[in-house]
């Protein structure tokens, strides 16, 4: 008994972290209908940075982990994940700064575009 109680907790909790995903995914699709392929070219953006400016493009503050989230939803996390966060902010502000896009940082928050940046973003869309 305790073990199929152990199993149902387990599967519970892996439905709640994909239902949490594919809200994310679902919102972002309804408020703005971009995914991350549709991203300019000209910033050469790999898909894990698509994946979170697509998030940022939502207008809202995004988190640190809801950008992990998104980026590894399907697999386990890996023990570099927040470096490799680091570097794919670094990386769009880089790509995307060349266009007078800003990506501001409210300590402790979480990350948002510059107030003008969106309406940027949408000229190259």
């Amino acid at each position: 008994m305790n073990q199929e109680l152990e199993a149902l907790k387990a599967e519970n909790a892996q439905l709640k972290e994909l239902t949490t995903h594919l809200k994310g995914l679902l919102t972002l699709k309804g408020l703005l209908n971009i995914s991350a392929s549709h991203m300019p070219l000209r910033w050469e953006l790999t898909y894990s940075e698509a994946t979170i400016m697509s998030a940022l493009l939502t207008g809202r503050v995004i988190t640190r982990a809801y950008m992990k989230e998104l980026l590894y939803w399907d697999r386990e996390e890996p023990e570099n994940a927040d470096k490799a966060l680091d570097v794919f902010l670094h990386n769009i502000r880089r790509k995307v700064g060349r266009d007078g896009i800003q990506l501001i940082n409210e300590y402790g928050i979480g990350y948002h575009l510059d107030p003008c940046g969106k309406q940027i973003v949408m000229r190259y869309m």
